[in-house]
């Protein structure tokens, strides 16, 4: 995979897709899902921050409520991931967890808040690992 370049990154772009399901023969507007894209400073550095939040629309919570948030932070000249979050909630099924990135290291520090007692697990990954947003971009 290569790295990329962090000139094509659209900064303050916000992009909605409306999400349809299908039952039947009918196609059904069922939610959305919106993708962000911001640069700011952490710790000094220059990064860029990316988001997608998932939602039913409102009159489907009573049936299936879905509401999920993705954020991302990455190295804005490596493209190296720093952070990535994870809530999840739909149905019945939540999943709250963040992962921390050491590239140095080429380790993860993968937090899972789900649970009464959080779980901490460590990883060994791989130069040019990216998570889900910033596998996107």
């Amino acid at each position: 995979m290569l790295p990329a370049n962090p000139k094509n990154i659209p900064v303050k772009e916000t992009l909605l897709y409306r999400l349809k399901y299908k039952w039947g023969f009918a196609w059904l507007n069922a939610g959305e899902v919106t993708f962000k894209t911001k640069e700011t400073i952490s710790l000094g550095k220059p990064i860029f921050e990316f988001s997608a939040t998932g939602r039913t629309y409102s009159h489907y919570n009573s049936f299936f409520k879905v509401n999920d948030y993705f954020e991302s932070r990455v190295d804005k000249s490596s493209f190296e991931p720093i952070y990535f979050k994870r809530n999840i909630s739909e149905g019945k099924y939540k999943l709250n967890e963040f992962d921390m990135y050491n590239m140095d290291s080429l380790r993860v520090k993968h937090h899972n808040l789900t649970q009464t007692k959080p779980k901490i697990k460590h990883f060994n990954i791989q130069t040019h690992t990216r998570d889900l947003l910033s596998l996107i971009y």
